[in-house]
């Protein structure tokens, strides 16, 4: 018997637990898979935290009404049942507290810099940007349970803050020296025998260490087989593990953490927009829904089911994906429609691209997309994690990346009309040479230039498509877990159709309704409502007795 049994191991899960136990409870973690982080562990492992301690020793200066003010302005009146004034207070006011104890048991957070709100432009937003993430860490601190830790199959010890000069580093000094660095921690760690973890497996191990030096309980591979009520209340979870039937009884609830169904073919093709593909998503493996349909069973009220954390996507001749949002907001590069018409701002946040692929999907032939580059462009930048001289020769033998001299040769191998296409590239060429998308306002916030050029001139964004060889590539509304799920309200809890708790069932991360309904206000802002609303879930079973 535990107080609290936590499905799922992601940033929400491991929070929760932390929480927990340091308000006097017994948790448990149970996870399905073999691996603990979740979707976390292959993310970025940002955070979107307003007024955090982490800005405040920045000097960052942010205040609740600003935080507010912004939300407004972005997510609008109607931002889905899951998405409540109530809800953005508790993630306002609790998201400082959760950093607070984080840090105060040994978590050092570092600012974002230069990763501003994804919409700035708007009132409330911040050039600064509001993200945190943690500082690298030597993986093998958790001694055999380093090999049950999702995401460290990534080789390069890098922070997100590092990543945008890595991509730079065939056109600029800084990036090349970005990449010196990244050398030299990889030389390091083979020496001293270290794993220099960054991003999102950072994160999950520092907080996996914390819940291990509790003494936290963690069950691997252990699905969960049905949700335990008795009298409308949840009551624990039925699990199973090679052929065997395991019970987890909670007194005051269970928090579900477990993802969503990114990887669920028939619940995409159920809610999500149409195509979609598994193929197509980089989430958690895990990620396959039947949590979340066994609340849903039990009464729990969905929303947003058709949104998701769009990011364009490309799929290698080996079968993998390759995230291209960066690509397309460099300078000389453009997505364009199967008419060969752009449709949205390519340098503007990756949820914001997918959205716009989708709502070009309504009106004429848009997934996928291709985008369009020049030979200044491939010559300086990467693609697909390649630098220029890197470029894989089965990239042109598959057809995976197209090239030809002229726009309209390029447009005849894309089944693009040829005139379209090539009015399309000059109407572009003739806002860089005016300095401003007239379209699409691409350059026009803060933002735009995180992932472009910051050292282009004069826009770090815009460049001209004129200089042959032209190159493109296709390109799909990838993402990295579905958005959409069981509506909460701003203590976590379950809430049915009619707008009641289902009793002791909690949700938090991609299982719940988004926080901010159908967009994404900056780096972080699927892993920060995670993370606060599984702080919250613990309290409000620690007050629930």
């Amino acid at each position: 018997m535990f107080d609290l049994v936590i499905v799922g191991s992601g940033a929400g899960a491991l929070i929760a637990a932390l929480r927990a136990k340091a308000l006097g409870l017994t948790p448990i973690i149970v996870e399905k898979q073999g691996k603990v982080g979740g979707s976390t562990g292959l993310s970025g492992g940002v955070l979107w935290i307003p007024m955090s301690p982490v800005l405040e020793r920045e000097g960052v200066r942010d205040r609740h009404e600003l935080a507010w003010t912004y939300l407004t302005n972005l997510v609008g009146e109607d931002g889905g049942r899951g998405s409540t004034p109530e809800r953005w207070r508790a993630f306002l006011s609790e998201g400082p507290e959760m950093v607070r104890f984080l840090e105060d048991r040994g978590i050092p957070f570092k600012h974002c810099a230069y990763r501003s709100d994804y919409h700035d432009e708007l009132p409330g937003g911040l050039v600064e940007g509001r993200s945190i993430e943690s500082k690298l860490v030597d993986g093998h601190i958790l001694g055999p349970w380093y090999d049950h830790l999702q995401g460290t199959a990534n080789p390069y010890p890098l922070m997100t803050s590092e990543m945008r000069y890595i991509l730079l580093a065939q056109a600029r000094v800084k990036g090349a020296a970005m990449v010196g660095r990244m050398l030299y921690r990889m030389a390091k760690q083979r020496i001293l025998g270290k794993h220099y973890l960054g991003l999102g497996a950072a994160l999950v191990t520092r907080l996996l260490k914390l819940a291990l030096d509790a003494e936290i309980p963690i069950v691997i591979n252990m699905p969960v087989e049905e949700l335990l009520s008795v009298d409308g209340r949840v009551t624990g979870v039925r699990c199973s593990r090679n052929g065997e039937n395991f019970e987890f009884s909670a007194r005051r609830g269970v928090l579900l953490a477990a993802g969503g169904f990114s990887h669920s073919s028939r619940m995409r093709q159920q809610y999500g927009p149409a195509p979609s593909s598994t193929a197509w998503t980089a989430s958690n493996p895990g990620d396959t829904g039947e949590v979340m349909e066994q609340a849903i069973g039990l009464g729990a009220a969905t929303d947003k089911m058709d949104f998701a954390w769009w990011i364009p996507t490309s799929l290698l001749p080996s079968g993998q994906r390759a995230f291209c949002a960066a690509e397309l907001a460099k300078p000389g590069c453009i997505g364009v429609d199967q008419a060969g018409e752009r449709f949205g701002n390519e340098a503007g946040s990756y949820v914001a691209a997918g959205m716009a692929m989708y709502a070009r999907q309504k009106l004429r032939p848009a997934v996928p997309c291709w985008a369009i580059m020049d030979h200044r462009n491939r010559s300086r930048y990467a693609w697909a994690g390649k630098l220029p001289f890197q470029t894989p020769k089965e990239w042109f033998a598959s057809g995976y990346m197209k090239r030809a001299d002229t726009i309209e040769e390029l447009a005849r191998l894309c089944g693009i009309d040829p005139a379209r296409l090539a009015a399309t590239v000059s109407r572009f060429n003739g806002f860089v040479d005016r300095g401003r998308d007239a379209d699409y306002g691409r350059g026009d916030r803060h933002y735009d230039s995180y992932y472009a050029d910051p050292f282009h001139r004069p826009s770090a964004t815009l460049g001209r498509i004129d200089r042959g060889p032209f190159y493109a590539v296709k390109f799909f509304p990838g993402d990295v877990g579905t958005a959409g799920g069981l509506v909460c309200d701003e203590h976590a809890r379950v809430l049915r159709d009619d707008g009641t708790a289902i009793e002791g069932l909690y949700a938090a991360g991609n299982i719940a309704a988004p926080t901010f309904g159908a967009t994404y206000p900056g780096a972080g802002a699927s892993i920060a409502p995670s993370a606060v609303f599984g702080f919250i879930a613990a309290e409000a079973a620690a007050s629930s007795g």
